[in-house]
């Protein structure tokens, strides 16, 4: 053989390896980092659905206040302080 075939054969022999691993590497890393991704996306999603269910929650808090309301059952259209007052207890963060 002559020495140009040996020297390609040499270089092949140490540059496709190491072109395997990298591949390997490549594609493992990019598994970790998808799944990395899916956990934060699925940790924001249910953040955001337990803050969307504590708004709705209060809302619905607010409305049954607001069904129990006297004024509101009698058919005044006085506005009537007493149902602020009457939701406060049941609403400890004091927002709706």
């Amino acid at each position: 053989m002559k020495l140009r075939t040996h020297l390609v054969v040499l270089v092949l022999a140490a540059v496709l390896p190491l072109l395997a691993f990298s591949a390997v590497m490549g594609t493992i890393f990019w598994h970790q980092q998808r799944a990395a991704y899916d956990e934060r996306h699925l940790e924001r999603v249910r953040a955001l659905a337990m803050a969307l269910d504590r708004e709705l929650e209060g809302h619905a808090r607010a409305l049954h206040v607001l069904a129990q309301s006297a004024a509101l059952q009698s058919g005044t259209s006085a506005r009537s302080t007493s149902v602020p007052s009457a939701y406060a207890p049941s609403n400890p963060r004091g927002t709706p």
